[in-house]
């Protein structure tokens, strides 16, 4: 004899409903708040204003950097320290510039985000500014600063890139320098590990 299916209880069915609605809730939270933890603290999308010049502390002994040169107040301009992972890797240097634009520098005028702002000061010092990819530097205040990675054109047999970041709001700005020998590496992903030995000292303004 054939056996007869026997319907779901409605009361079983409205369980299972109400369990893939809530895992599918609780998917959906865990995408978002990874999505969220993703984001930037102080993102290149958005303009911000600083109280003062940016300024850097920067772990040298962290990584094995070596002081090659002293910082330049009047400039920006902060000490310059060398690295070579192994004794048969290229040397690379790692420096920073911070400080205010001023009225007569670079016009931020009008500019929506803080990217365009990066971009415009960048095109202002003969620098390329078409880099996509971007990077982060924590400041003092825990917070992540965005900064756009732009690799550069040198004349002098060296390669280089970049990691800048203007603030529209306030017209101040950072910059890092990272050159190295022919063959260094000069990714995004080392341009990470070296910021990681920064801290930034900025004070957004609210």
């Amino acid at each position: 004899m054939a056996r007869t299916e026997q319907p779901m209880p409605v009361a079983t069915g409205i369980t299972l409903g109400v369990g893939a609605a809530i895992f599918a809730l609780l998917v959906w939270l865990s995408f978002w708040v990874g999505f969220e933890r993703l984001r930037p603290d102080l993102g290149l999308d958005s303009i911000v204003s600083l109280a003062a010049s940016p300024e850097v502390e920067f772990d040298a002994e962290a990584a094995g950097w070596e002081p090659v040169a002293g910082a330049d107040p009047t400039t920006g301009f902060g000490p310059q320290y060398a690295q070579a992972v192994r004794a048969d890797e290229p040397v690379c240097v790692i420096s920073w510039q911070s400080g205010s634009l001023g009225a007569n520098s670079v016009n931020l005028t009008g500019l929506a985000t803080d990217l365009e702002g990066t971009q415009a000061v960048l095109d202002a010092a003969g620098m390329q500014s078409e880099g996509t990819e971007r990077v982060r530097v924590m400041t003092e205040a825990g917070e992540t600063l965005e900064m756009l990675y732009v690799p550069q054109v040198r004349a002098d047999g060296l390669d280089s890139a970049s990691a800048a970041r203007a603030f529209v709001g306030s017209e101040h700005y950072l910059v890092f320098t990272l050159v190295c020998e022919a063959g260094g590496d000069l990714s995004p992903e080392r341009m990470y590990t070296v910021l990681e030995d920064a801290l930034v000292v900025a004070r957004p303004l609210d």
